[in-house]
C-alpha cells in the first residue's frame, strides 16, 4: 500500500467515526475498542480463517478481503433499508 493510500484510508476512516455516534451509547463499547488488538471472541472465526489459511492455502491478505466484503455488504443492507429502499 502507498503512502498515498494509507493516507486515503485513514481519512475515510476519519470520515466514518465523524459520523458514527458517540460509542459510549454502545453496550458492547469495550468489546469494539478491543476488537483492533485482540480481534473477534468468537473461536468458529478462528476456526474458520485457520481452515482457509491451511487447508486452503488463502493468504491473510485475502481472507481479510472476505471478511471485509461480507462486512461491507451487511452495512450496504442495513444502509438501504434504513432509508427505506429495500426492493420489495
Amino acid at each position: 500500500m502507498s503512502i498515498m493510500d494509507e493516507e486515503n484510508l485513514r481519512q475515510t476512516i476519519r470520515e466514518i467515526n465523524r459520523s458514527l455516534p458517540p460509542p459510549a451509547q454502545h453496550d458492547d463499547i469495550r468489546q469494539i475498542c478491543d476488537w483492533e488488538l485482540y480481534g473477534p471472541k468468537d473461536p468458529r472465526i478462528y476456526l474458520l480463517v485457520r481452515e482457509l489459511a491451511f487447508s486452503h492455502g488463502l493468504r491473510v491478505s485475502k481472507i481479510e478481503e472476505v471478511i471485509f466484503t461480507a462486512l461491507a455488504r451487511e452495512l450496504d443492507e442495513l444502509r438501504r433499508t434504513e432509508n427505506g429502499l429495500t426492493c420489495e
